[in-house]
């Protein structure tokens, strides 16, 4: 059996997905950020670090958001927070790949 190593560090190939330890983040969801959020690659992975499991069941949360993220449990996925951003994430073979990202007050 092969040891699986992830990067401790950001590493972007040619497709412009960012593979940082056990996490592939998407094109997409890096400009999502910089649009929802205001803010650059290093602190969505700083956010990312800091973040816990979405409960869909939270009252305060925005509608728009919890519905996205019950369409992703629906599909095997789940959600990351840190109270500010939603990461919406995705299982794939060998690593998690983070799809979108959402604000915690809804979309912009």
């Amino acid at each position: 059996m092969t040891e699986l190593r992830y990067h401790m560090e950001p590493v972007m190939d040619l497709s412009d997905s960012v593979y940082y330890r056990n996490y592939r983040l998407t094109r997409h969801s890096i400009e999502r950020y910089i649009e929802r959020i205001g803010s650059d690659l290093g602190n969505m992975i700083a956010d990312l670090d800091s973040s816990w499991l979405f409960d869909a069941r939270n009252k305060r949360a925005a509608r728009k958001v919890s519905a996205s993220v019950y369409k992703s449990e629906q599909s095997g996925g789940w959600a990351l927070t840190n109270g500010n951003a939603v990461f919406i994430v995705m299982p794939e073979n060998k690593r998690h790949v983070i799809v979108t990202t959402l604000l915690m007050e809804g979309f912009k």
